[in-house]
């Protein structure tokens, strides 16, 4: 670089054009609008700075440029991603220029959808709040509209309009923006004080309505102790229920000798049976479809001694194309007592289940086999 441009100010001058597709919604600092940047052929979430009351224009453009500084300091797969700003000093007002997050509201959406459970968008927001945690960042805006989940099923923590850094000197909260809770925080009630421990309240009391007709969630009990109302015997941070969930999921998955044993006789003919996957292998992770195909397979071979098709079992977890051996026997009985573990197991060690066969599969050699009539015109 110049050594005489060193510490002088450079202006940019390109123009910026964007077209224009719909509005997305309004919170409480500004209006959010869909645009197409045509250069990148990009769709683009572009906040405009915009007080819903007009007395508050000061406070609301300082909590505006909190909201760029905080986005721009983080970078994580849950949160949502800042590209760029326009800030207008003199006319208080801007934009920021964000992540498009086409999909719906947590309390819209179906886990089962996507392949996913409350438990796992559980331990995704904790783990982004941890993020967040470390970063001395609070939301302070906990409602289910803030919380989005992408067509791939990826959850994304968006709004961040009325976060900010903490410290010791920074903890009245003045308006109260969370999930409506039925009974509110005891620092809330008494000293209108919002802390760490005050959103993981928050963040209770949003996931127990999500989970509440849920029997498969299972840390009901961490639940408990992030809605406790005295936050001296409340979670004071992020770590802390992450140690607890580790605790609880060694709990859940104790399986049995016997067990161990089904599965791995099961395990080792299957893996066995797979020669090579002749194109980039995809996997099933649906439990419930996955248990249709083995129904299916167990009432043909329940009269075999042996499964007589091994490509019917592969099947049942492999998407892909794949060749196979014949010589590798598969014992009925072996799927069967197979068949019986899993569909006796809870939804928790059957995905524990599925996921650790994939992760053997996934050793599989793989070698693409091309058209040979691929290059031909016709």
């Amino acid at each position: 670089m110049n050594s005489s441009l060193e510490n002088k100010i450079v202006t940019f001058d390109s123009s910026k054009q964007f077209k224009y597709i719909k509005n997305l919604g309004r919170g409480g600092t500004g209006d959010t609008n869909l645009f197409l940047d045509e250069s990148v052929d990009m769709l683009f979430a572009i906040k405009k700075y915009s007080p819903s009351i007009e007395n508050d224009v000061e406070e609301c453009y300082k909590r505006f440029i909190d909201e760029i500084k905080i986005l721009f300091t983080i970078f994580h797969k849950n949160v949502v991603r800042i590209y760029n700003y326009y800030l207008y000093p003199s006319f208080k007002t801007g934009y920021i220029q964000m992540e498009y997050i086409d999909g719906e509201t947590i309390d819209k959406v179906n886990p089962l959808d996507y392949g996913k459970t409350w438990n796992e968008y559980f331990l995704d927001t904790i783990n982004a709040f941890d993020y967040l945690y470390d970063n001395q960042i609070l939301h302070r805006d906990i409602r289910v509209s803030n919380f989005m989940v992408t067509e791939d099923g990826t959850l994304k923590i968006i709004d961040f309009g009325f976060g900010k850094h903490f410290s010791d000197n920074n903890k009245q909260n003045s308006i109260c923006l969370n999930w409506p809770a039925t009974i509110q925080p005891e620092e809330v009630v008494i000293n209108k004080e919002y802390t760490y421990s005050t959103e993981i309240y928050y963040i209770g009391e949003l996931f127990k309505h999500l989970v509440k007709n849920d029997s498969t969630f299972l840390y009901k009990n961490i639940l408990d102790k992030m809605l406790e109302y005295s936050p001296s015997k409340r979670y004071a941070s992020y770590k802390e229920i992450k140690q607890d969930i580790s605790g609880d999921l060694f709990s859940q998955i104790d399986f049995t000798d016997n067990e161990k044993s089904i599965y791995i006789a099961f395990a080792d003919g299957l893996y066995d049976s797979i020669l090579k996957f002749t194109s980039s292998p995809e996997f099933k992770y649906d439990i419930e479809e996955i248990r249709i195909l083995l129904e299916k397979i167990v009432k043909i071979s329940s009269l075999e001694y042996y499964v007589q098709r091994n490509d019917d079992v592969i099947s049942c977890f492999v998407s892909t194309s794949f060749r196979y051996t014949r010589k590798c026997i598969i014992e009925s009985e072996t799927l069967i007592n197979f068949y019986r573990l899993f569909v006796n197991s809870n939804n928790f060690k059957k995905s524990i289940i599925v996921d650790s066969i994939i992760a053997r599969l996934k050793n599989v050699p793989v070698e693409i086999e091309l058209d040979p009539f691929a290059d031909l015109p016709f």
